[in-house]
């Protein structure tokens, strides 16, 4: 029984160690946006940091120590609690994320270390290359250590900072490495050409060029010509072809920039003086073989991207009978780049013009062509008269020679929407036609004239709304008057013969009618052809009707019947009939209400008694 009990305590002891080493300490986590974290986080190399032998030997001296404390532990009795262990927040690193390319600073960064926890100690050291720069240790809690930029350089710097235990014993999983890279120098850049950039170069020019940077290195040369991107080249060496050409005598303006692996840049002007291109010689308001009916005002233009030489310009003129004369050009006029003159032909003839420049650099340009003036152009009559026309029908049948004049012979031909038309044919299709009129003299001038018209012979659509033929309407009507074209036209409205006031052009008319009697509405249009159209309606607006009108109307139609046309079956006009009728209509209008009106007590009555007689036949 002893053995056991033994054994138990033994075992209860031996998992009481085995917790205690396997304990792990709280840490508070880091939640500052930008600070650096520990080793467990991405930011943190898993390369374990470099410590002195010094520290080294303390480590090793306490894991001995540790390691001994721990042997000389006494067994913890079945039911004690093992002392809980100091809470561990880890310290806090503020640097500012890189501003530059592949991880570099180009502003010289603050570094600030905050030590979080009541228990343990937060050091640091900062190193460039095997240089220590800065190391201390902070022990209380939220304070506050700061490494100003301004006392770092370019370069690349190692940043350590961990946590030790008041024994001196480094606490695991609290070491940090940052490794921090600056360089805020521009690269440096080198330009040249060969035989300098003083001198005047014909043709491309090769422009080399060289970036130097001490520290991250020249990541990409650029080139850029009077603004325009030429191309770049990787790395810090390279060249690029210039083709662009100087303009009066000014240089071109070469920009090379330079980008460090860092992200800073530079760049660097220079000119270069560049020809390599022949005088611009232009004969401007001329043709070659041009045929003018009116005096050609000529200008001759000569100019050079740089200095012009020598230059010149002609005429010669043959008229009609072979006859050859010089036309002199002179007066020339200073312009941007060279010079112009204007030559004023007026004659009629055939000329030869002529223009030749040469560059200081040796460089010649000529230009001729050839012009012939006939003043006297054929002239077409009478066609654009008919332009926007509509007719109900068309017939061209003028003589030709009051159509066309011209003070030569001449060829012509008339087309009628595109194909010939033969003079006195008349066109009656409706629709829109062309009509083109060419001619051509034996100068070789030619002259058209065209004419769009349209055909219609159709009278308008004329539409009378809200109101029938020969309807009553009680009280009041409305009525509104419409045309089937919106390009046609109310010419007239008529109501029982008075005229009535309507807009000039309008297309629609309406109108309230309000006064009890017959009525008839007259409506004449017109369209754009001429053509006319008229249409009438006839009706009545009557009092509102009583019950017992209602009631009679049947009876009242009955005996005075209805007149249905213009005509009656004896022959008698529609209108005497209308007077016979209402001559007698009163008095039967008269003696046919009475009668309703007995008849309708009558019928109440009988409706009464009735009821009456079958209450006493129920009781």
């Amino acid at each position: 029984m002893g053995k056991r009990i033994k054994t138990i305590v033994l075992l209860c002891v031996v998992l009481s160690l085995i917790y205690i080493q396997h304990s792990e300490i709280i840490y508070a986590e880091n939640s500052s946006e930008g600070q650096a974290e520990c080793e467990d986080s991405e930011n943190i190399e898993e390369k374990e940091p470099e410590e002195s032998e010094e520290g080294e030997k303390e480590a090793e001296k306490s894991e001995v120590e540790e390691g001994e404390k721990e042997s000389e532990k006494p067994e913890v009795e079945e039911g004690e609690k093992e002392p809980e262990k100091p809470i561990i927040k880890v310290f806090s690193v503020g640097i500012p994320k890189a501003d530059g390319r592949s991880e570099f600073y180009t502003v010289k960064p603050n570094i600030q270390i905050t030590h979080n926890s009541e228990y343990g100690i937060t050091k640091y050291r900062l190193k460039k290359g095997e240089q220590l720069l800065v190391q201390g240790s902070i022990k209380e809690k939220d304070r506050r250590m700061e490494i100003p930029g301004e006392r770092l350089g370019d370069g690349e710097y190692g940043l350590t900072v961990w946590m030790e235990d008041d024994m001196g014993k480094r606490i695991e999983k609290t070491t940090m490495r940052k490794t921090l890279r600056i360089d805020t120098q521009e690269p440096e850049i080198q330009m040249y050409v060969q035989g300098g950039f003083d001198i005047w170069h014909k043709g491309a020019v090769t422009l080399n060029v060289k970036g130097v940077d001490t520290y991250s290195g020249v990541r990409k040369l650029a080139c850029y010509v009077n603004g325009a991107y030429v191309g770049e080249v990787k790395g810090g060496k390279g060249s690029f072809e210039i083709t662009e050409s100087s303009v009066l005598g000014n240089g071109v303006e070469v920009i090379v920039a330079a980008e460090d692996y860092a992200g800073n840049e530079s760049s660097r002007v220079k000119s270069l003086y560049i020809d390599n291109t022949v005088p611009v010689v232009e004969i401007v308001g001329a043709k070659e073989y041009m045929i003018a009916s009116n005096p050609l005002y000529v200008t001759y233009k000569v100019q050079d991207e740089n200095l012009l030489g020598e230059f010149s310009a002609s005429a010669v003129r043959e008229d009609e009978h072979g006859k050859q004369s010089l036309c002199a050009v002179s007066d020339w006029q200073e312009i941007k780049g060279g010079r112009k003159t204007v030559q004023k032909l007026t004659e009629n003839g055939i000329y030869q013009l002529s223009i030749s420049a040469v560059d200081k650099s040796g460089q010649k340009t000529d230009k001729s062509l050839q012009v012939i003036i006939d003043r006297e152009n054929p002239v077409i009559r009478g066609v654009e008269e008919m332009n926007g026309k509509y007719l109900q029908s068309f017939c061209w049948d003028v003589p030709k020679e009051e159509v066309i004049w011209d003070f030569t012979t001449y060829t012509y031909e008339i087309l009628l929407n595109g194909k010939p038309y033969h003079m006195g044919k008349e066109i009656t299709v409706e629709g829109n036609h062309m009509l083109e009129v060419k001619a051509r003299d034996a100068a070789g001038n030619e002259a058209k004239a065209q004419a769009r018209f349209t055909i219609d012979h159709t009278p308008p659509e004329i539409r009378i709304m809200d109101v029938e033929e020969g309807k009553e309407y009680e009280e009041k009507c409305t009525i509104q008057v419409g045309l089937g074209n919106a390009e046609d036209t109310i010419q007239r409205v008529q109501i029982n013969g008075e005229e009535q006031k309507i807009d000039s052009g309008g297309q629609t008319y309406r109108c309230t009618l309000q006064e009890h009697q017959d009525y008839e509405i007259k409506v004449t249009a017109v369209d754009r052809a001429g053509n006319q159209a008229e249409k009438s309606i006839m009706f009545s607006v009557v009092p509102k009707k009583t019950l017992i009108q209602r009631i009679a109307e049947p009876v009242i139609k009955t005996f005075t019947g209805t007149v249905t046309s213009n005509e009656n079956i004896d022959g008698t006009d529609r209108e005497e009939e209308k007077k016979r009728v209402e001559k007698t209509l009163p008095v039967k209008k008269m003696v046919i209400t009475v009668a309703v009106i007995l008849f309708v007590l009558a019928a109440v009555g009988c409706y009464f008694s009735r009821e009456h007689i079958e209450k006493e036949e129920e009781e």
